[in-house]
């Protein structure tokens, strides 16, 4: 079995990312109606306005925990405030991910998703705070939280389609694929240029072995944007798949003359050559793959089976016991600790007895 890169996550984090510059703070103030100072005596001081005044200055002088304060005054003196709410839950959100305390995370991530939900319940129609809520229980795998949010939302705006894309992500990571097919389907027919849900609902064609749908999907995705390797990427493990391995390396070919520097079409480059049974062409390929991806560990112990292969013995221990440093309760552990147990003993066994 072969360890794939992660190709649909970072989708999933563009898709959040992206959604959150759809509706900037200034555009909710349109939501939200100025409320008059009921009392003349009142001190501006004590005006949502004056906190969130203030929340501001704290972040541009780069003190999130102070602008944390003045928000919670602000949603305090005004509780229907959807921006002071809005705001609160970003600042909390981008906390929950900088801070090193375990915590602390928690303590910004809770704080995040109960404003995140009141920004919802004052306006459903801010599809950011949707997302950043799935996003946030899409990471600590409490599926049935994102399907409810994804799914309440469509309920108000059933022509978006990153809400649709990421419930289908919702369920494709429960492998409930059936309605995850539907659901990136839906994504694609509000948006016919929506490359990631092509690639997306390929793969899950591909998981469930209907490869005519999922080389039909990621052409499609190609066709939208000839330089989308990902999906080229994945429509040659599709072509590997159903044996035609001339259209796979011409695809991972084609894949390097886009990004010369792309280490995935390197290693999976490197699975086919060992499927032709090429190993100096399989190390070669790995090689260049672990120079641009140094970090991602499956490589090294690929890496290593093939100088065994090459009866490299001495190449091949260094690259296993680089695997089991990296990666230690890996994919590959139990069989790198095998070979790396197997070269040491060879290595043993060649040295002469001292007389």
């Amino acid at each position: 079995m072969i360890e794939s890169f992660p190709v649909r996550r970072w989708a999933i984090c563009f898709i959040v990312a992206c959604s959150f510059l759809m509706l900037q703070p200034a555009a909710l103030m349109a939501f939200t109606p100025v409320q008059p100072v009921k009392n003349p005596t009142q001190s501006v001081h004590q005006s949502v306005w004056f906190s969130m005044h203030q929340a501001s200055r704290a972040i541009r002088l780069n003190q999130p925990d102070q602008a944390i304060i003045h928000l919670k005054k602000a949603v305090n003196h005004d509780p229907k405030q959807l921006i002071a709410h809005y705001l609160l839950a970003e600042t909390a959100y981008e906390l929950s991910g900088k801070t090193v305390s375990t915590a602390q995370q928690n303590i910004y991530r809770i704080l995040a998703e109960t404003h995140f939900e009141k920004t919802f319940y004052l306006n459903p129609r801010v599809l950011s705070a949707t997302l950043k809520l799935g996003k946030l229980a899409m990471t600590e795998k409490r599926y049935d939280d994102a399907e409810r949010y994804y799914s309440r939302a469509l309920q108000v705006l059933p022509n978006s389609a990153v809400l649709h894309f990421n419930l289908a992500n919702v369920y494709d990571e429960q492998s409930r694929y059936e309605l995850a097919v539907t659901e990136y389907n839906a994504a694609i027919d509000l948006d016919p240029s929506f490359i990631y849900a092509y690639n997306n609902v390929g793969l899950v064609y591909e998981m469930m072995g209907e490869y005519p749908k999922a080389v039909e999907a990621f052409h499609h995705a190609i066709k939208q944007d000839p330089s989308y390797n990902f999906a080229r990427l994945n429509l040659g493990q599709a072509y590997l798949k159903m044996n035609n391995n001339l259209e796979a390396e011409r695809l991972f070919t084609a894949a390097l003359e886009y990004e010369p520097d792309n280490p995935w079409a390197y290693l999976y480059l490197g699975n086919l050559h060992v499927q032709n049974d090429s190993y100096t062409q399989a190390a070669q390929a790995y090689q260049s793959a672990i120079e641009r991806a140094p970090t991602y560990a499956p490589t090294y112990y690929l890496l290593a089976a093939v100088l065994h292969k090459q009866q490299r013995y001495e190449e091949s221990l260094k690259f296993g016991k680089l695997y089991l440093k990296l990666s230690p309760q890996g994919l590959y552990a139990k069989q790198a600790m095998q070979l790396v147990q197997f070269l040491e003993a060879k290595r043993l066994a060649q040295v002469p007895e001292k007389i």
